[in-house]
This record gives C-alpha cells, sequence and structure tokens, in this order.
C-alpha cells in the first residue's frame, strides 16, 4: 500500500492529535504542546481546537459534573509555543493566534509566539528562503534560497531541561532540520519529559551534505523508548526493528508518529474516536 504513493505529506499531526487526548487526561492534563516551525499556526489551532475541551463554546455552567466536580475545572488551561523564525510566516503566525485567543473559552490557554529556530546548537545561524510569501525558511541551503537572514538559534533541552515540565507534544516541521531538533532535545528525551512527537521526512533531508537519513532518526527516537509509525491516510505503520523497510528512504514526503512506548496503549484506546479512523477501522473489521 505505502509504495504505491511516496508523498504522504497531507496526512500532517492534525491527523492524530485526536489519539493524544485519553493520555492528557490521564496525565491530570499537566504538560505543554510545542509546535516547532508552525509556519501560518494551522497544528497550533488544532491543538487548542482538540484540548482546550470547551473550545466549542460550551458556557462553564453547563461543564458536565463527575463526583461533584466539573470535569477540567481548574485545568482547562492549554499551552501551546509555536516557534517561527522566517519574518513573512510569524507575521501571519500573529494574526493567526488573535483569531485563536478570540476563540478560546478559558482565558489562561495561550499560544506564545517565538521568533527563533530551533536545532541542536544554539546560537546564530543564517536562515534561508527562496523569497517567495509561502515558502518556509531552513538552515539549510536546501530550498533552493535567493536570500537568507540571520537568525536565533535555540535547543529544547537549553530552554527546557531547568524546568520540572512535562511536553505532552512536540510538533516538528523544520524543513529538513528535523534531527537536529531531536537531537537538540536529548536530555529530555533521555528523562521521558517528552510523551509524543510528530516530525517530517522529505526531500529536505537528502538534498543536504551529508544527507541525513530518515532510518537514523527512527533508530535515534527508540534508544529512548519511542515506537514510531508513518501517518498514511489509512494507518499508522510501524517502522522499528525488523518493520522498517528500505523504500521509506524514498519517500517524498511523510509525517512520522512516535510515543513513548508505555502511552502507546491510550492510542490505541483512541483510535476509532473520530470520523476518520472509525471509518478507516471498519475497513479492517
Amino acid at each position: 500500500m505505502v509504495k504505491q504513493d511516496t508523498d504522504l505529506g497531507c496526512q500532517d499531526a492534525r491527523a492524530v492529535l485526536h489519539l493524544l487526548k485519553p493520555s492528557f487526561e490521564r496525565f491530570g492534563r499537566r504538560g505543554i504542546f510545542m509546535d516547532v516551525g508552525t509556519n501560518n499556526g494551522g497544528v497550533s489551532a488544532a491543538i487548542m481546537k482538540t484540548f482546550e475541551p470547551w473550545s466549542v463554546g460550551i458556557p462553564s455552567s453547563k461543564v458536565p459534573m463527575v463526583c461533584g466536580d466539573s470535569i477540567g475545572r481548574g485545568h482547562q488551561a492549554v499551552k501551546v509555543i509555536a516557534y517561527e523564525p522566517e519574518a513573512n510566516w510569524f507575521r501571519v503566525l500573529q494574526k493567526q493566534i488573535e483569531r485563536i485567543h478570540s476563540r478560546r473559552e478559558s482565558p489562561a490557554s495561550k499560544v506564545v509566539a517565538m521568533q527563533v529556530a530551533v536545532s541542536d546548537v544554539p546560537g546564530y545561524q543564517t536562515l534561508y528562503s527562496n523569497g517567495n510569501a509561502d515558502s518556509a525558511g531552513s538552515l539549510y541551503n536546501a530550498v533552493g534560497a535567493q536570500q537568507n537572514s540571520w537568525v536565533q538559534v535555540i535547543s529544547l533541552g537549553s530552554q527546557f531541561l531547568a524546568l520540572n515540565l512535562p511536553v505532552h507534544f512536540l510538533n516538528i516541521d523544520a524543513e529538513g532540520s528535523d534531527l537536529a531538533v531531536l537531537r537538540g532535545a536529548r536530555q529530555l528525551l533521555q528523562l521521558g519529559r517528552i510523551r509524543f512527537i510528530v516530525f517530517e521526512y522529505g526531500e529536505s533531508w537528502r538534498r543536504v551534505e551529508p544527507k541525513i537519513s530518515f532510518r537514523v532518526a527512527v533508530e535515534y527516537l527508540f534508544s529512548f523508548g519511542y515506537l514510531c509509525f508513518l501517518i498514511t491516510r489509512f494507518a499508522l505503520i510501524p517502522l522499528n526493528g525488523p518493520l522498517w523497510d528500505a523504500f521509506y528512504e524514498s519517500l517524498e514526503w511523510a509525517n512520522t508518529f512516535c510515543s513513548q512506548s508505555e502511552n502507546i496503549f491510550d492510542v490505541y484506546v483512541a483510535y476509532g474516536t473520530n470520523n476518520q479512523t472509525r471509518h478507516c477501522a471498519k475497513l479492517f473489521l
């Protein structure tokens, strides 16, 4: 099935967000969300819509009661940190955040925008872009760059290691720098502080020198106890160990979902709880 289509990019993090809801509730709604290379803020908006329980406009007085307390009372706030270094997209992101905040139910829920790049070595680097308003920037000159700018670069480990704060979900769309972002989060991964991850793999990985291997990224995460799956239109395809296929290195564009092994059961429990995965489940029953 996969070998008939080398472009799986239309299935991004939004395809799996609903699978992460049971574990978010199980952990008492503790954990922040990170959206690296957020572009126009579409995934950040989807995170808020999915995890802020009353974002559909249910008045607080109508929140259902369980054991004498309202579900989520005191735990409604959702915090998203959105990283976008490219100036044009950062302006678009700021407008998106204004729309997100105008629709939120809990004033404490928020998306915080940071105009910085994320990699493995903090400092300053060149950000390349092709100059189009709809183009993404990259720390690798792999986007047909026609212009560049000097941007601040952080690593997730340097920013968050000192904070005893779990990351419920990390989304990465860093135009070829995805593995560098993960390497910059090494200590957080070692400590099990990141529960779920989606990263993008595609041609931009292969256009840099030396080329970056998809399998290396999967094995890197597996070394910290993460199981990884290709996100496709029909299923999550496992990638670890003997299930790896060398063909995956040739994919034009695809997103990969990774979960700490101890949290994967929550994902299975949530499968079939939205229209898309409910339909897919019926196909295989």
